[in-house]
């Protein structure tokens, strides 16, 4: 018993006399590269990881857009600074201005997204544009594509369904909901090609990618 206690006394003395030494220069080098590299990774990885759930929140909120233009056009809500219109709504896309859409009112009625008058702006009395939402953080509409070619057009985008036939290029895609049925979409293209759906994709600066499908039947979907 008296050898056990001795040992336990021994043992103890000599883990203080380690502590009291310290880190030597060496294993504090370690240490510290060792905590570096391991806080360089969980940044790059949360970086990454932000990016990726940013693109993907973006093109969720976009579908919300769409279906809240389908609720204006079925609660029959007038637009801004209009007292007598109940027009439909929709939202514009167009690649020369990849960095917003526009969430419009069809006030001539014509399910064309028709472009801010000079001098005026979004809200303004007779201005189909009612909002123009951007897309923040570098993130970027990257293409636009419908079901129908314009013209003689070759099919160049690849459908982000799979299995399905490509698509083709369009630099616009207005979607519009009107009375008396806004369950319906109206979906037009470049030329005024009518399409029975249409797929908007986002890009973050990385190249993460979402796709937007939509289709006539009002049905939204994200890939």
């Amino acid at each position: 018993m008296k050898f056990f206690w001795s040992y336990l006394r021994n043992s103890a003395q000599k883990a203080v006399t380690e502590l009291q030494k310290g880190f030597s220069l060496v294993e504090l080098v370690v240490a510290v590269s060792i905590l570096i590299i391991l806080t360089l990774t969980f940044l790059f990885s949360y970086s990454s990881f932000d990016r990726r759930v940013t693109v993907d929140i973006l093109a969720h909120q976009i579908a919300v857009w769409i279906h809240d233009a389908q609720v204006s056009a079925m609660s029959v809500r007038r637009a801004a600074n209009e007292q007598t219109r109940f027009p439909g709504y929709g939202l514009h896309f167009d690649k020369t201005t990849p960095g917003k859409f526009a969430y419009f009112a069809d006030i001539d009625k014509d399910r064309i997204y028709d472009p801010i008058p000079a001098g005026k702006k979004c809200g303004d009395a007779g201005v189909e544009c009612q909002q123009e939402i951007s897309l923040l953080r570098g993130n970027i509409v990257a293409s636009l594509c419908g079901n129908q070619p314009f013209g003689a057009q070759e099919a160049t985008c690849t459908s982000a369904v799979p299995g399905s036939d490509n698509l083709y290029d369009t630099n616009i895609v207005d979607i519009v909901f009107m009375r008396p049925n806004p369950f319906d979409a109206t979906i037009i293209g470049s030329g005024g090609t009518a399409y029975s759906h249409a797929e908007i994709t986002i890009a973050s600066p990385k190249n993460y990618r979402h796709t937007i499908i939509v289709w006539t039947t009002g049905q939204v979907s994200v890939r």
